[in-house]
């Protein structure tokens, strides 16, 4: 069996608001991680070669696409962030609370779920560039006992059945109804399966170029070494399509 891993590290600038202590504080962190691939027995080198790609992508995508430039909050600011930054093109990560340790334990758990089945992150490490200290997290049983269930979080009536961080899309936020009555009332008068799929089609588009790019890449032995990584340039392609504002 051959293991095909990878390294890579990508900067991830965020805004963290934090209602306990009445702090706006702009971060900026090397996010590290690890990428391991499996090729097993049913599986040829080639197509394992090829999901490490999608992985890499997908991860890549989704950590400097997505979530640089962020506003980071938890449930304390959750109506005034929502409320001052509607306007702007900003991406919302929602946090059970305000710490390094469960923003390492969320993304270590969310690039796991966005990543291929055959392919795991074991390593995830986040260091803020002006400061001394780096958070550090490896573990391969995708154990997150520290983070909290959906109802445990947000109380009985949450949009979606799973955390942002189980969820095989781009999102990084939640959202849940204060009634009974008004859950009823969005679930009736809206279709989470078309939402839910629009949220995951930018990872469907960037699995269907890998797959586009590297069956081109064939014969091209000329410029593409066997096992090689490609970093998709989306910029020179179809433009993905956006991941949509959660519901309400």
């Amino acid at each position: 069996m051959n293991i095909l891993t990878v390294k890579k590290t990508i900067p991830f600038k965020g805004l963290v608001v934090d209602d306990v202590s009445k702090n706006i504080k702009p971060v900026l962190y090397n996010l590290t991680y690890t990428l391991r691939t499996q090729q097993t027995a049913d599986i040829s080198y080639e197509e394992a070669h090829i999901r490490q790609n999608i992985s890499f992508s997908c991860i890549n995508s989704f950590l400097w696409d997505h979530i640089h430039n962020s506003v980071i909050y938890d449930l304390e600011s959750k109506k005034s962030v929502e409320s001052m930054f509607a306007p702007y093109e900003n991406n919302f990560m929602f946090l059970p609370s305000i710490t390094e340790s469960v923003l390492l334990n969320c993304i270590h758990a969310k690039l796991n779920t966005i990543a291929h089945e055959t392919s795991i992150i074991e390593f995830v490490s986040i260091k803020e560039q002006d400061e001394e200290l780096e958070y550090e997290m490896f573990t391969d049983e995708m154990d997150y006992n520290g983070l909290p269930s959906i109802k445990d979080w947000l109380g009985d009536y949450p949009v979606w059945d799973l955390p942002w961080w189980y969820r095989k899309d781009f999102s990084t936020y939640d959202n849940y109804f204060p009634s009974k009555e008004e859950h009823e009332e969005y679930f009736k008068n809206t279709d989470i399966n078309d939402i839910s799929q629009k949220m995951v089609q930018p990872i469907k588009d960037i699995e269907s170029l890998v797959y586009t790019d590297m069956s081109l890449d064939v014969n091209d032995t000329d410029t593409k070494e066997k096992g090689q990584l490609i970093e998709l340039d989306f910029s020179k392609k179809q433009k993905l399509k956006e991941v949509p504002k959660d519901p309400k």
